[in-house]
């Protein structure tokens, strides 16, 4: 769902294997979504950010707060 189409598909063939940078931020929230359907009281930034705490966490990062 997050990836865009690709012009000339022939030709450009590899481009199915690039994941660009919008298609990662809409696959974010598209996971942030669905992660937290129940909340139905957060908005979709408060998912978004919830989101990225649990996965930056895996590899012992951090987000700065905003």
């Amino acid at each position: 769902m997050s990836k865009m189409t690709v012009r000339d598909e022939v030709g450009n063939h590899g481009e199915y294997d690039k994941l660009r940078l919008s298609e990662f931020l809409e696959f974010i929230g598209r996971v942030a979504n669905v992660k937290y359907y129940e909340e139905t009281e957060w908005p979709l930034s408060e998912k978004i950010e919830r989101t990225l705490d649990s996965i930056l966490a895996v590899y012992g990062m951090k987000r700065k707060p905003t």
